[in-house]
């Protein structure tokens, strides 16, 4: 269980990085089949331009600058980090955006998120759709987990490759993490 929780510390770092590139090329592959793709760290929408490459461009746009971010970050906490090490934080925790996308993105889920959305100013009609209702639920229950795995795969390897300790340290990496997810949501 540990070994899933911070792969990091059990797996070498040739190993992470096969798993991150797999995952990642995995993800934008994904992304593409169904019409969807990361236009933040966090955050999944659906494509504006549909080729694979354009989907490919972006995701590497979104986790390139998250990993230049976190190594610059990385090198004001410990002058001994190694880049490889972040970047494949950064890589392994993209492995279960995959379920994300491949989640967001089945017909099923995606029809009844648009129909709920579509009645969200109505919601004297909501209790007529009780099937799409408990589908977006559903959904979002099995959405949160990934993510919030998704964002413990960062702490945890960026802990690892970092020594990160202190409160502001883990502070400050949340809030480069978040800022990012924001910033990227905009441009993108």
């Amino acid at each position: 269980m540990k070994n899933i929780i911070n792969p990091f510390a059990y797996y070498s770092e040739k190993t992470l990085l096969t798993i991150g590139i797999v995952s990642f090329t995995l993800l934008s592959l994904v992304a593409y089949g169904f019409n969807m793709e990361m236009n933040g760290i966090f955050h999944i929408g659906y494509a504006k331009e549909k080729t694979v490459w354009a989907i490919l461009k972006q995701h590497l746009f979104i986790y390139g600058s998250a990993c230049l971010l976190l190594i610059l970050l990385a090198y004001l906490y410990n002058k001994k980090t190694r880049w490889i090490d972040v970047l494949n934080t950064v890589l392994v925790s993209s492995a279960p955006n995959i379920l994300l996308v491949l989640l967001t993105g089945l017909p099923i889920f995606e029809q009844a998120s648009e129909n709920i959305i579509s009645l969200s100013n109505q919601p004297d009609k909501l209790a007529q759709h009780k099937t799409e209702l408990m589908l977006v639920l559903t959904s979002s229950l099995i959405a949160i987990p990934l993510l919030v795995y998704s964002i413990i795969l960062l702490h945890n390897g960026y802990k690892t490759a970092t020594h990160m300790k202190t409160w502001w340290q883990i502070a400050l990496f949340y809030s480069l993490l978040f800022a990012l997810n924001g910033i990227t949501q905009f441009y993108f």
